[in-house]
């Protein structure tokens, strides 16, 4: 995998899946991800906000009971307060 594109500074991780198990964890996780996805993008509209789509993922994400990276609020919605 390339780093071409990428912000100077933005740091790539990657992991190594090691056996069936963590494979079918990951694409269930992919599955549920997916699912986050298409009911964000169905819910996008005019003036709909960027935290009205958060929820909408993260509620996706609650009824699986799984979690969202937890990414810093900010800049990107600081012209929602």
């Amino acid at each position: 995998m390339s780093n071409a594109g990428a912000a100077p500074h933005a740091k790539i991780d990657f992991m190594s899946i090691r056996n069936q198990g963590q494979l079918d964890k990951l694409r269930a996780i992919g599955k549920i991800v997916r699912l986050a996805l298409d009911r964000a993008a169905a819910a996008v509209r005019p003036g709909v906000t960027t935290r009205e789509l958060d929820e909408v993922g993260a509620s996706v994400l609650a009824a699986h009971s799984a979690e969202g990276v937890r990414v810093s609020r900010g800049a990107l919605h600081q012209h929602q307060r």
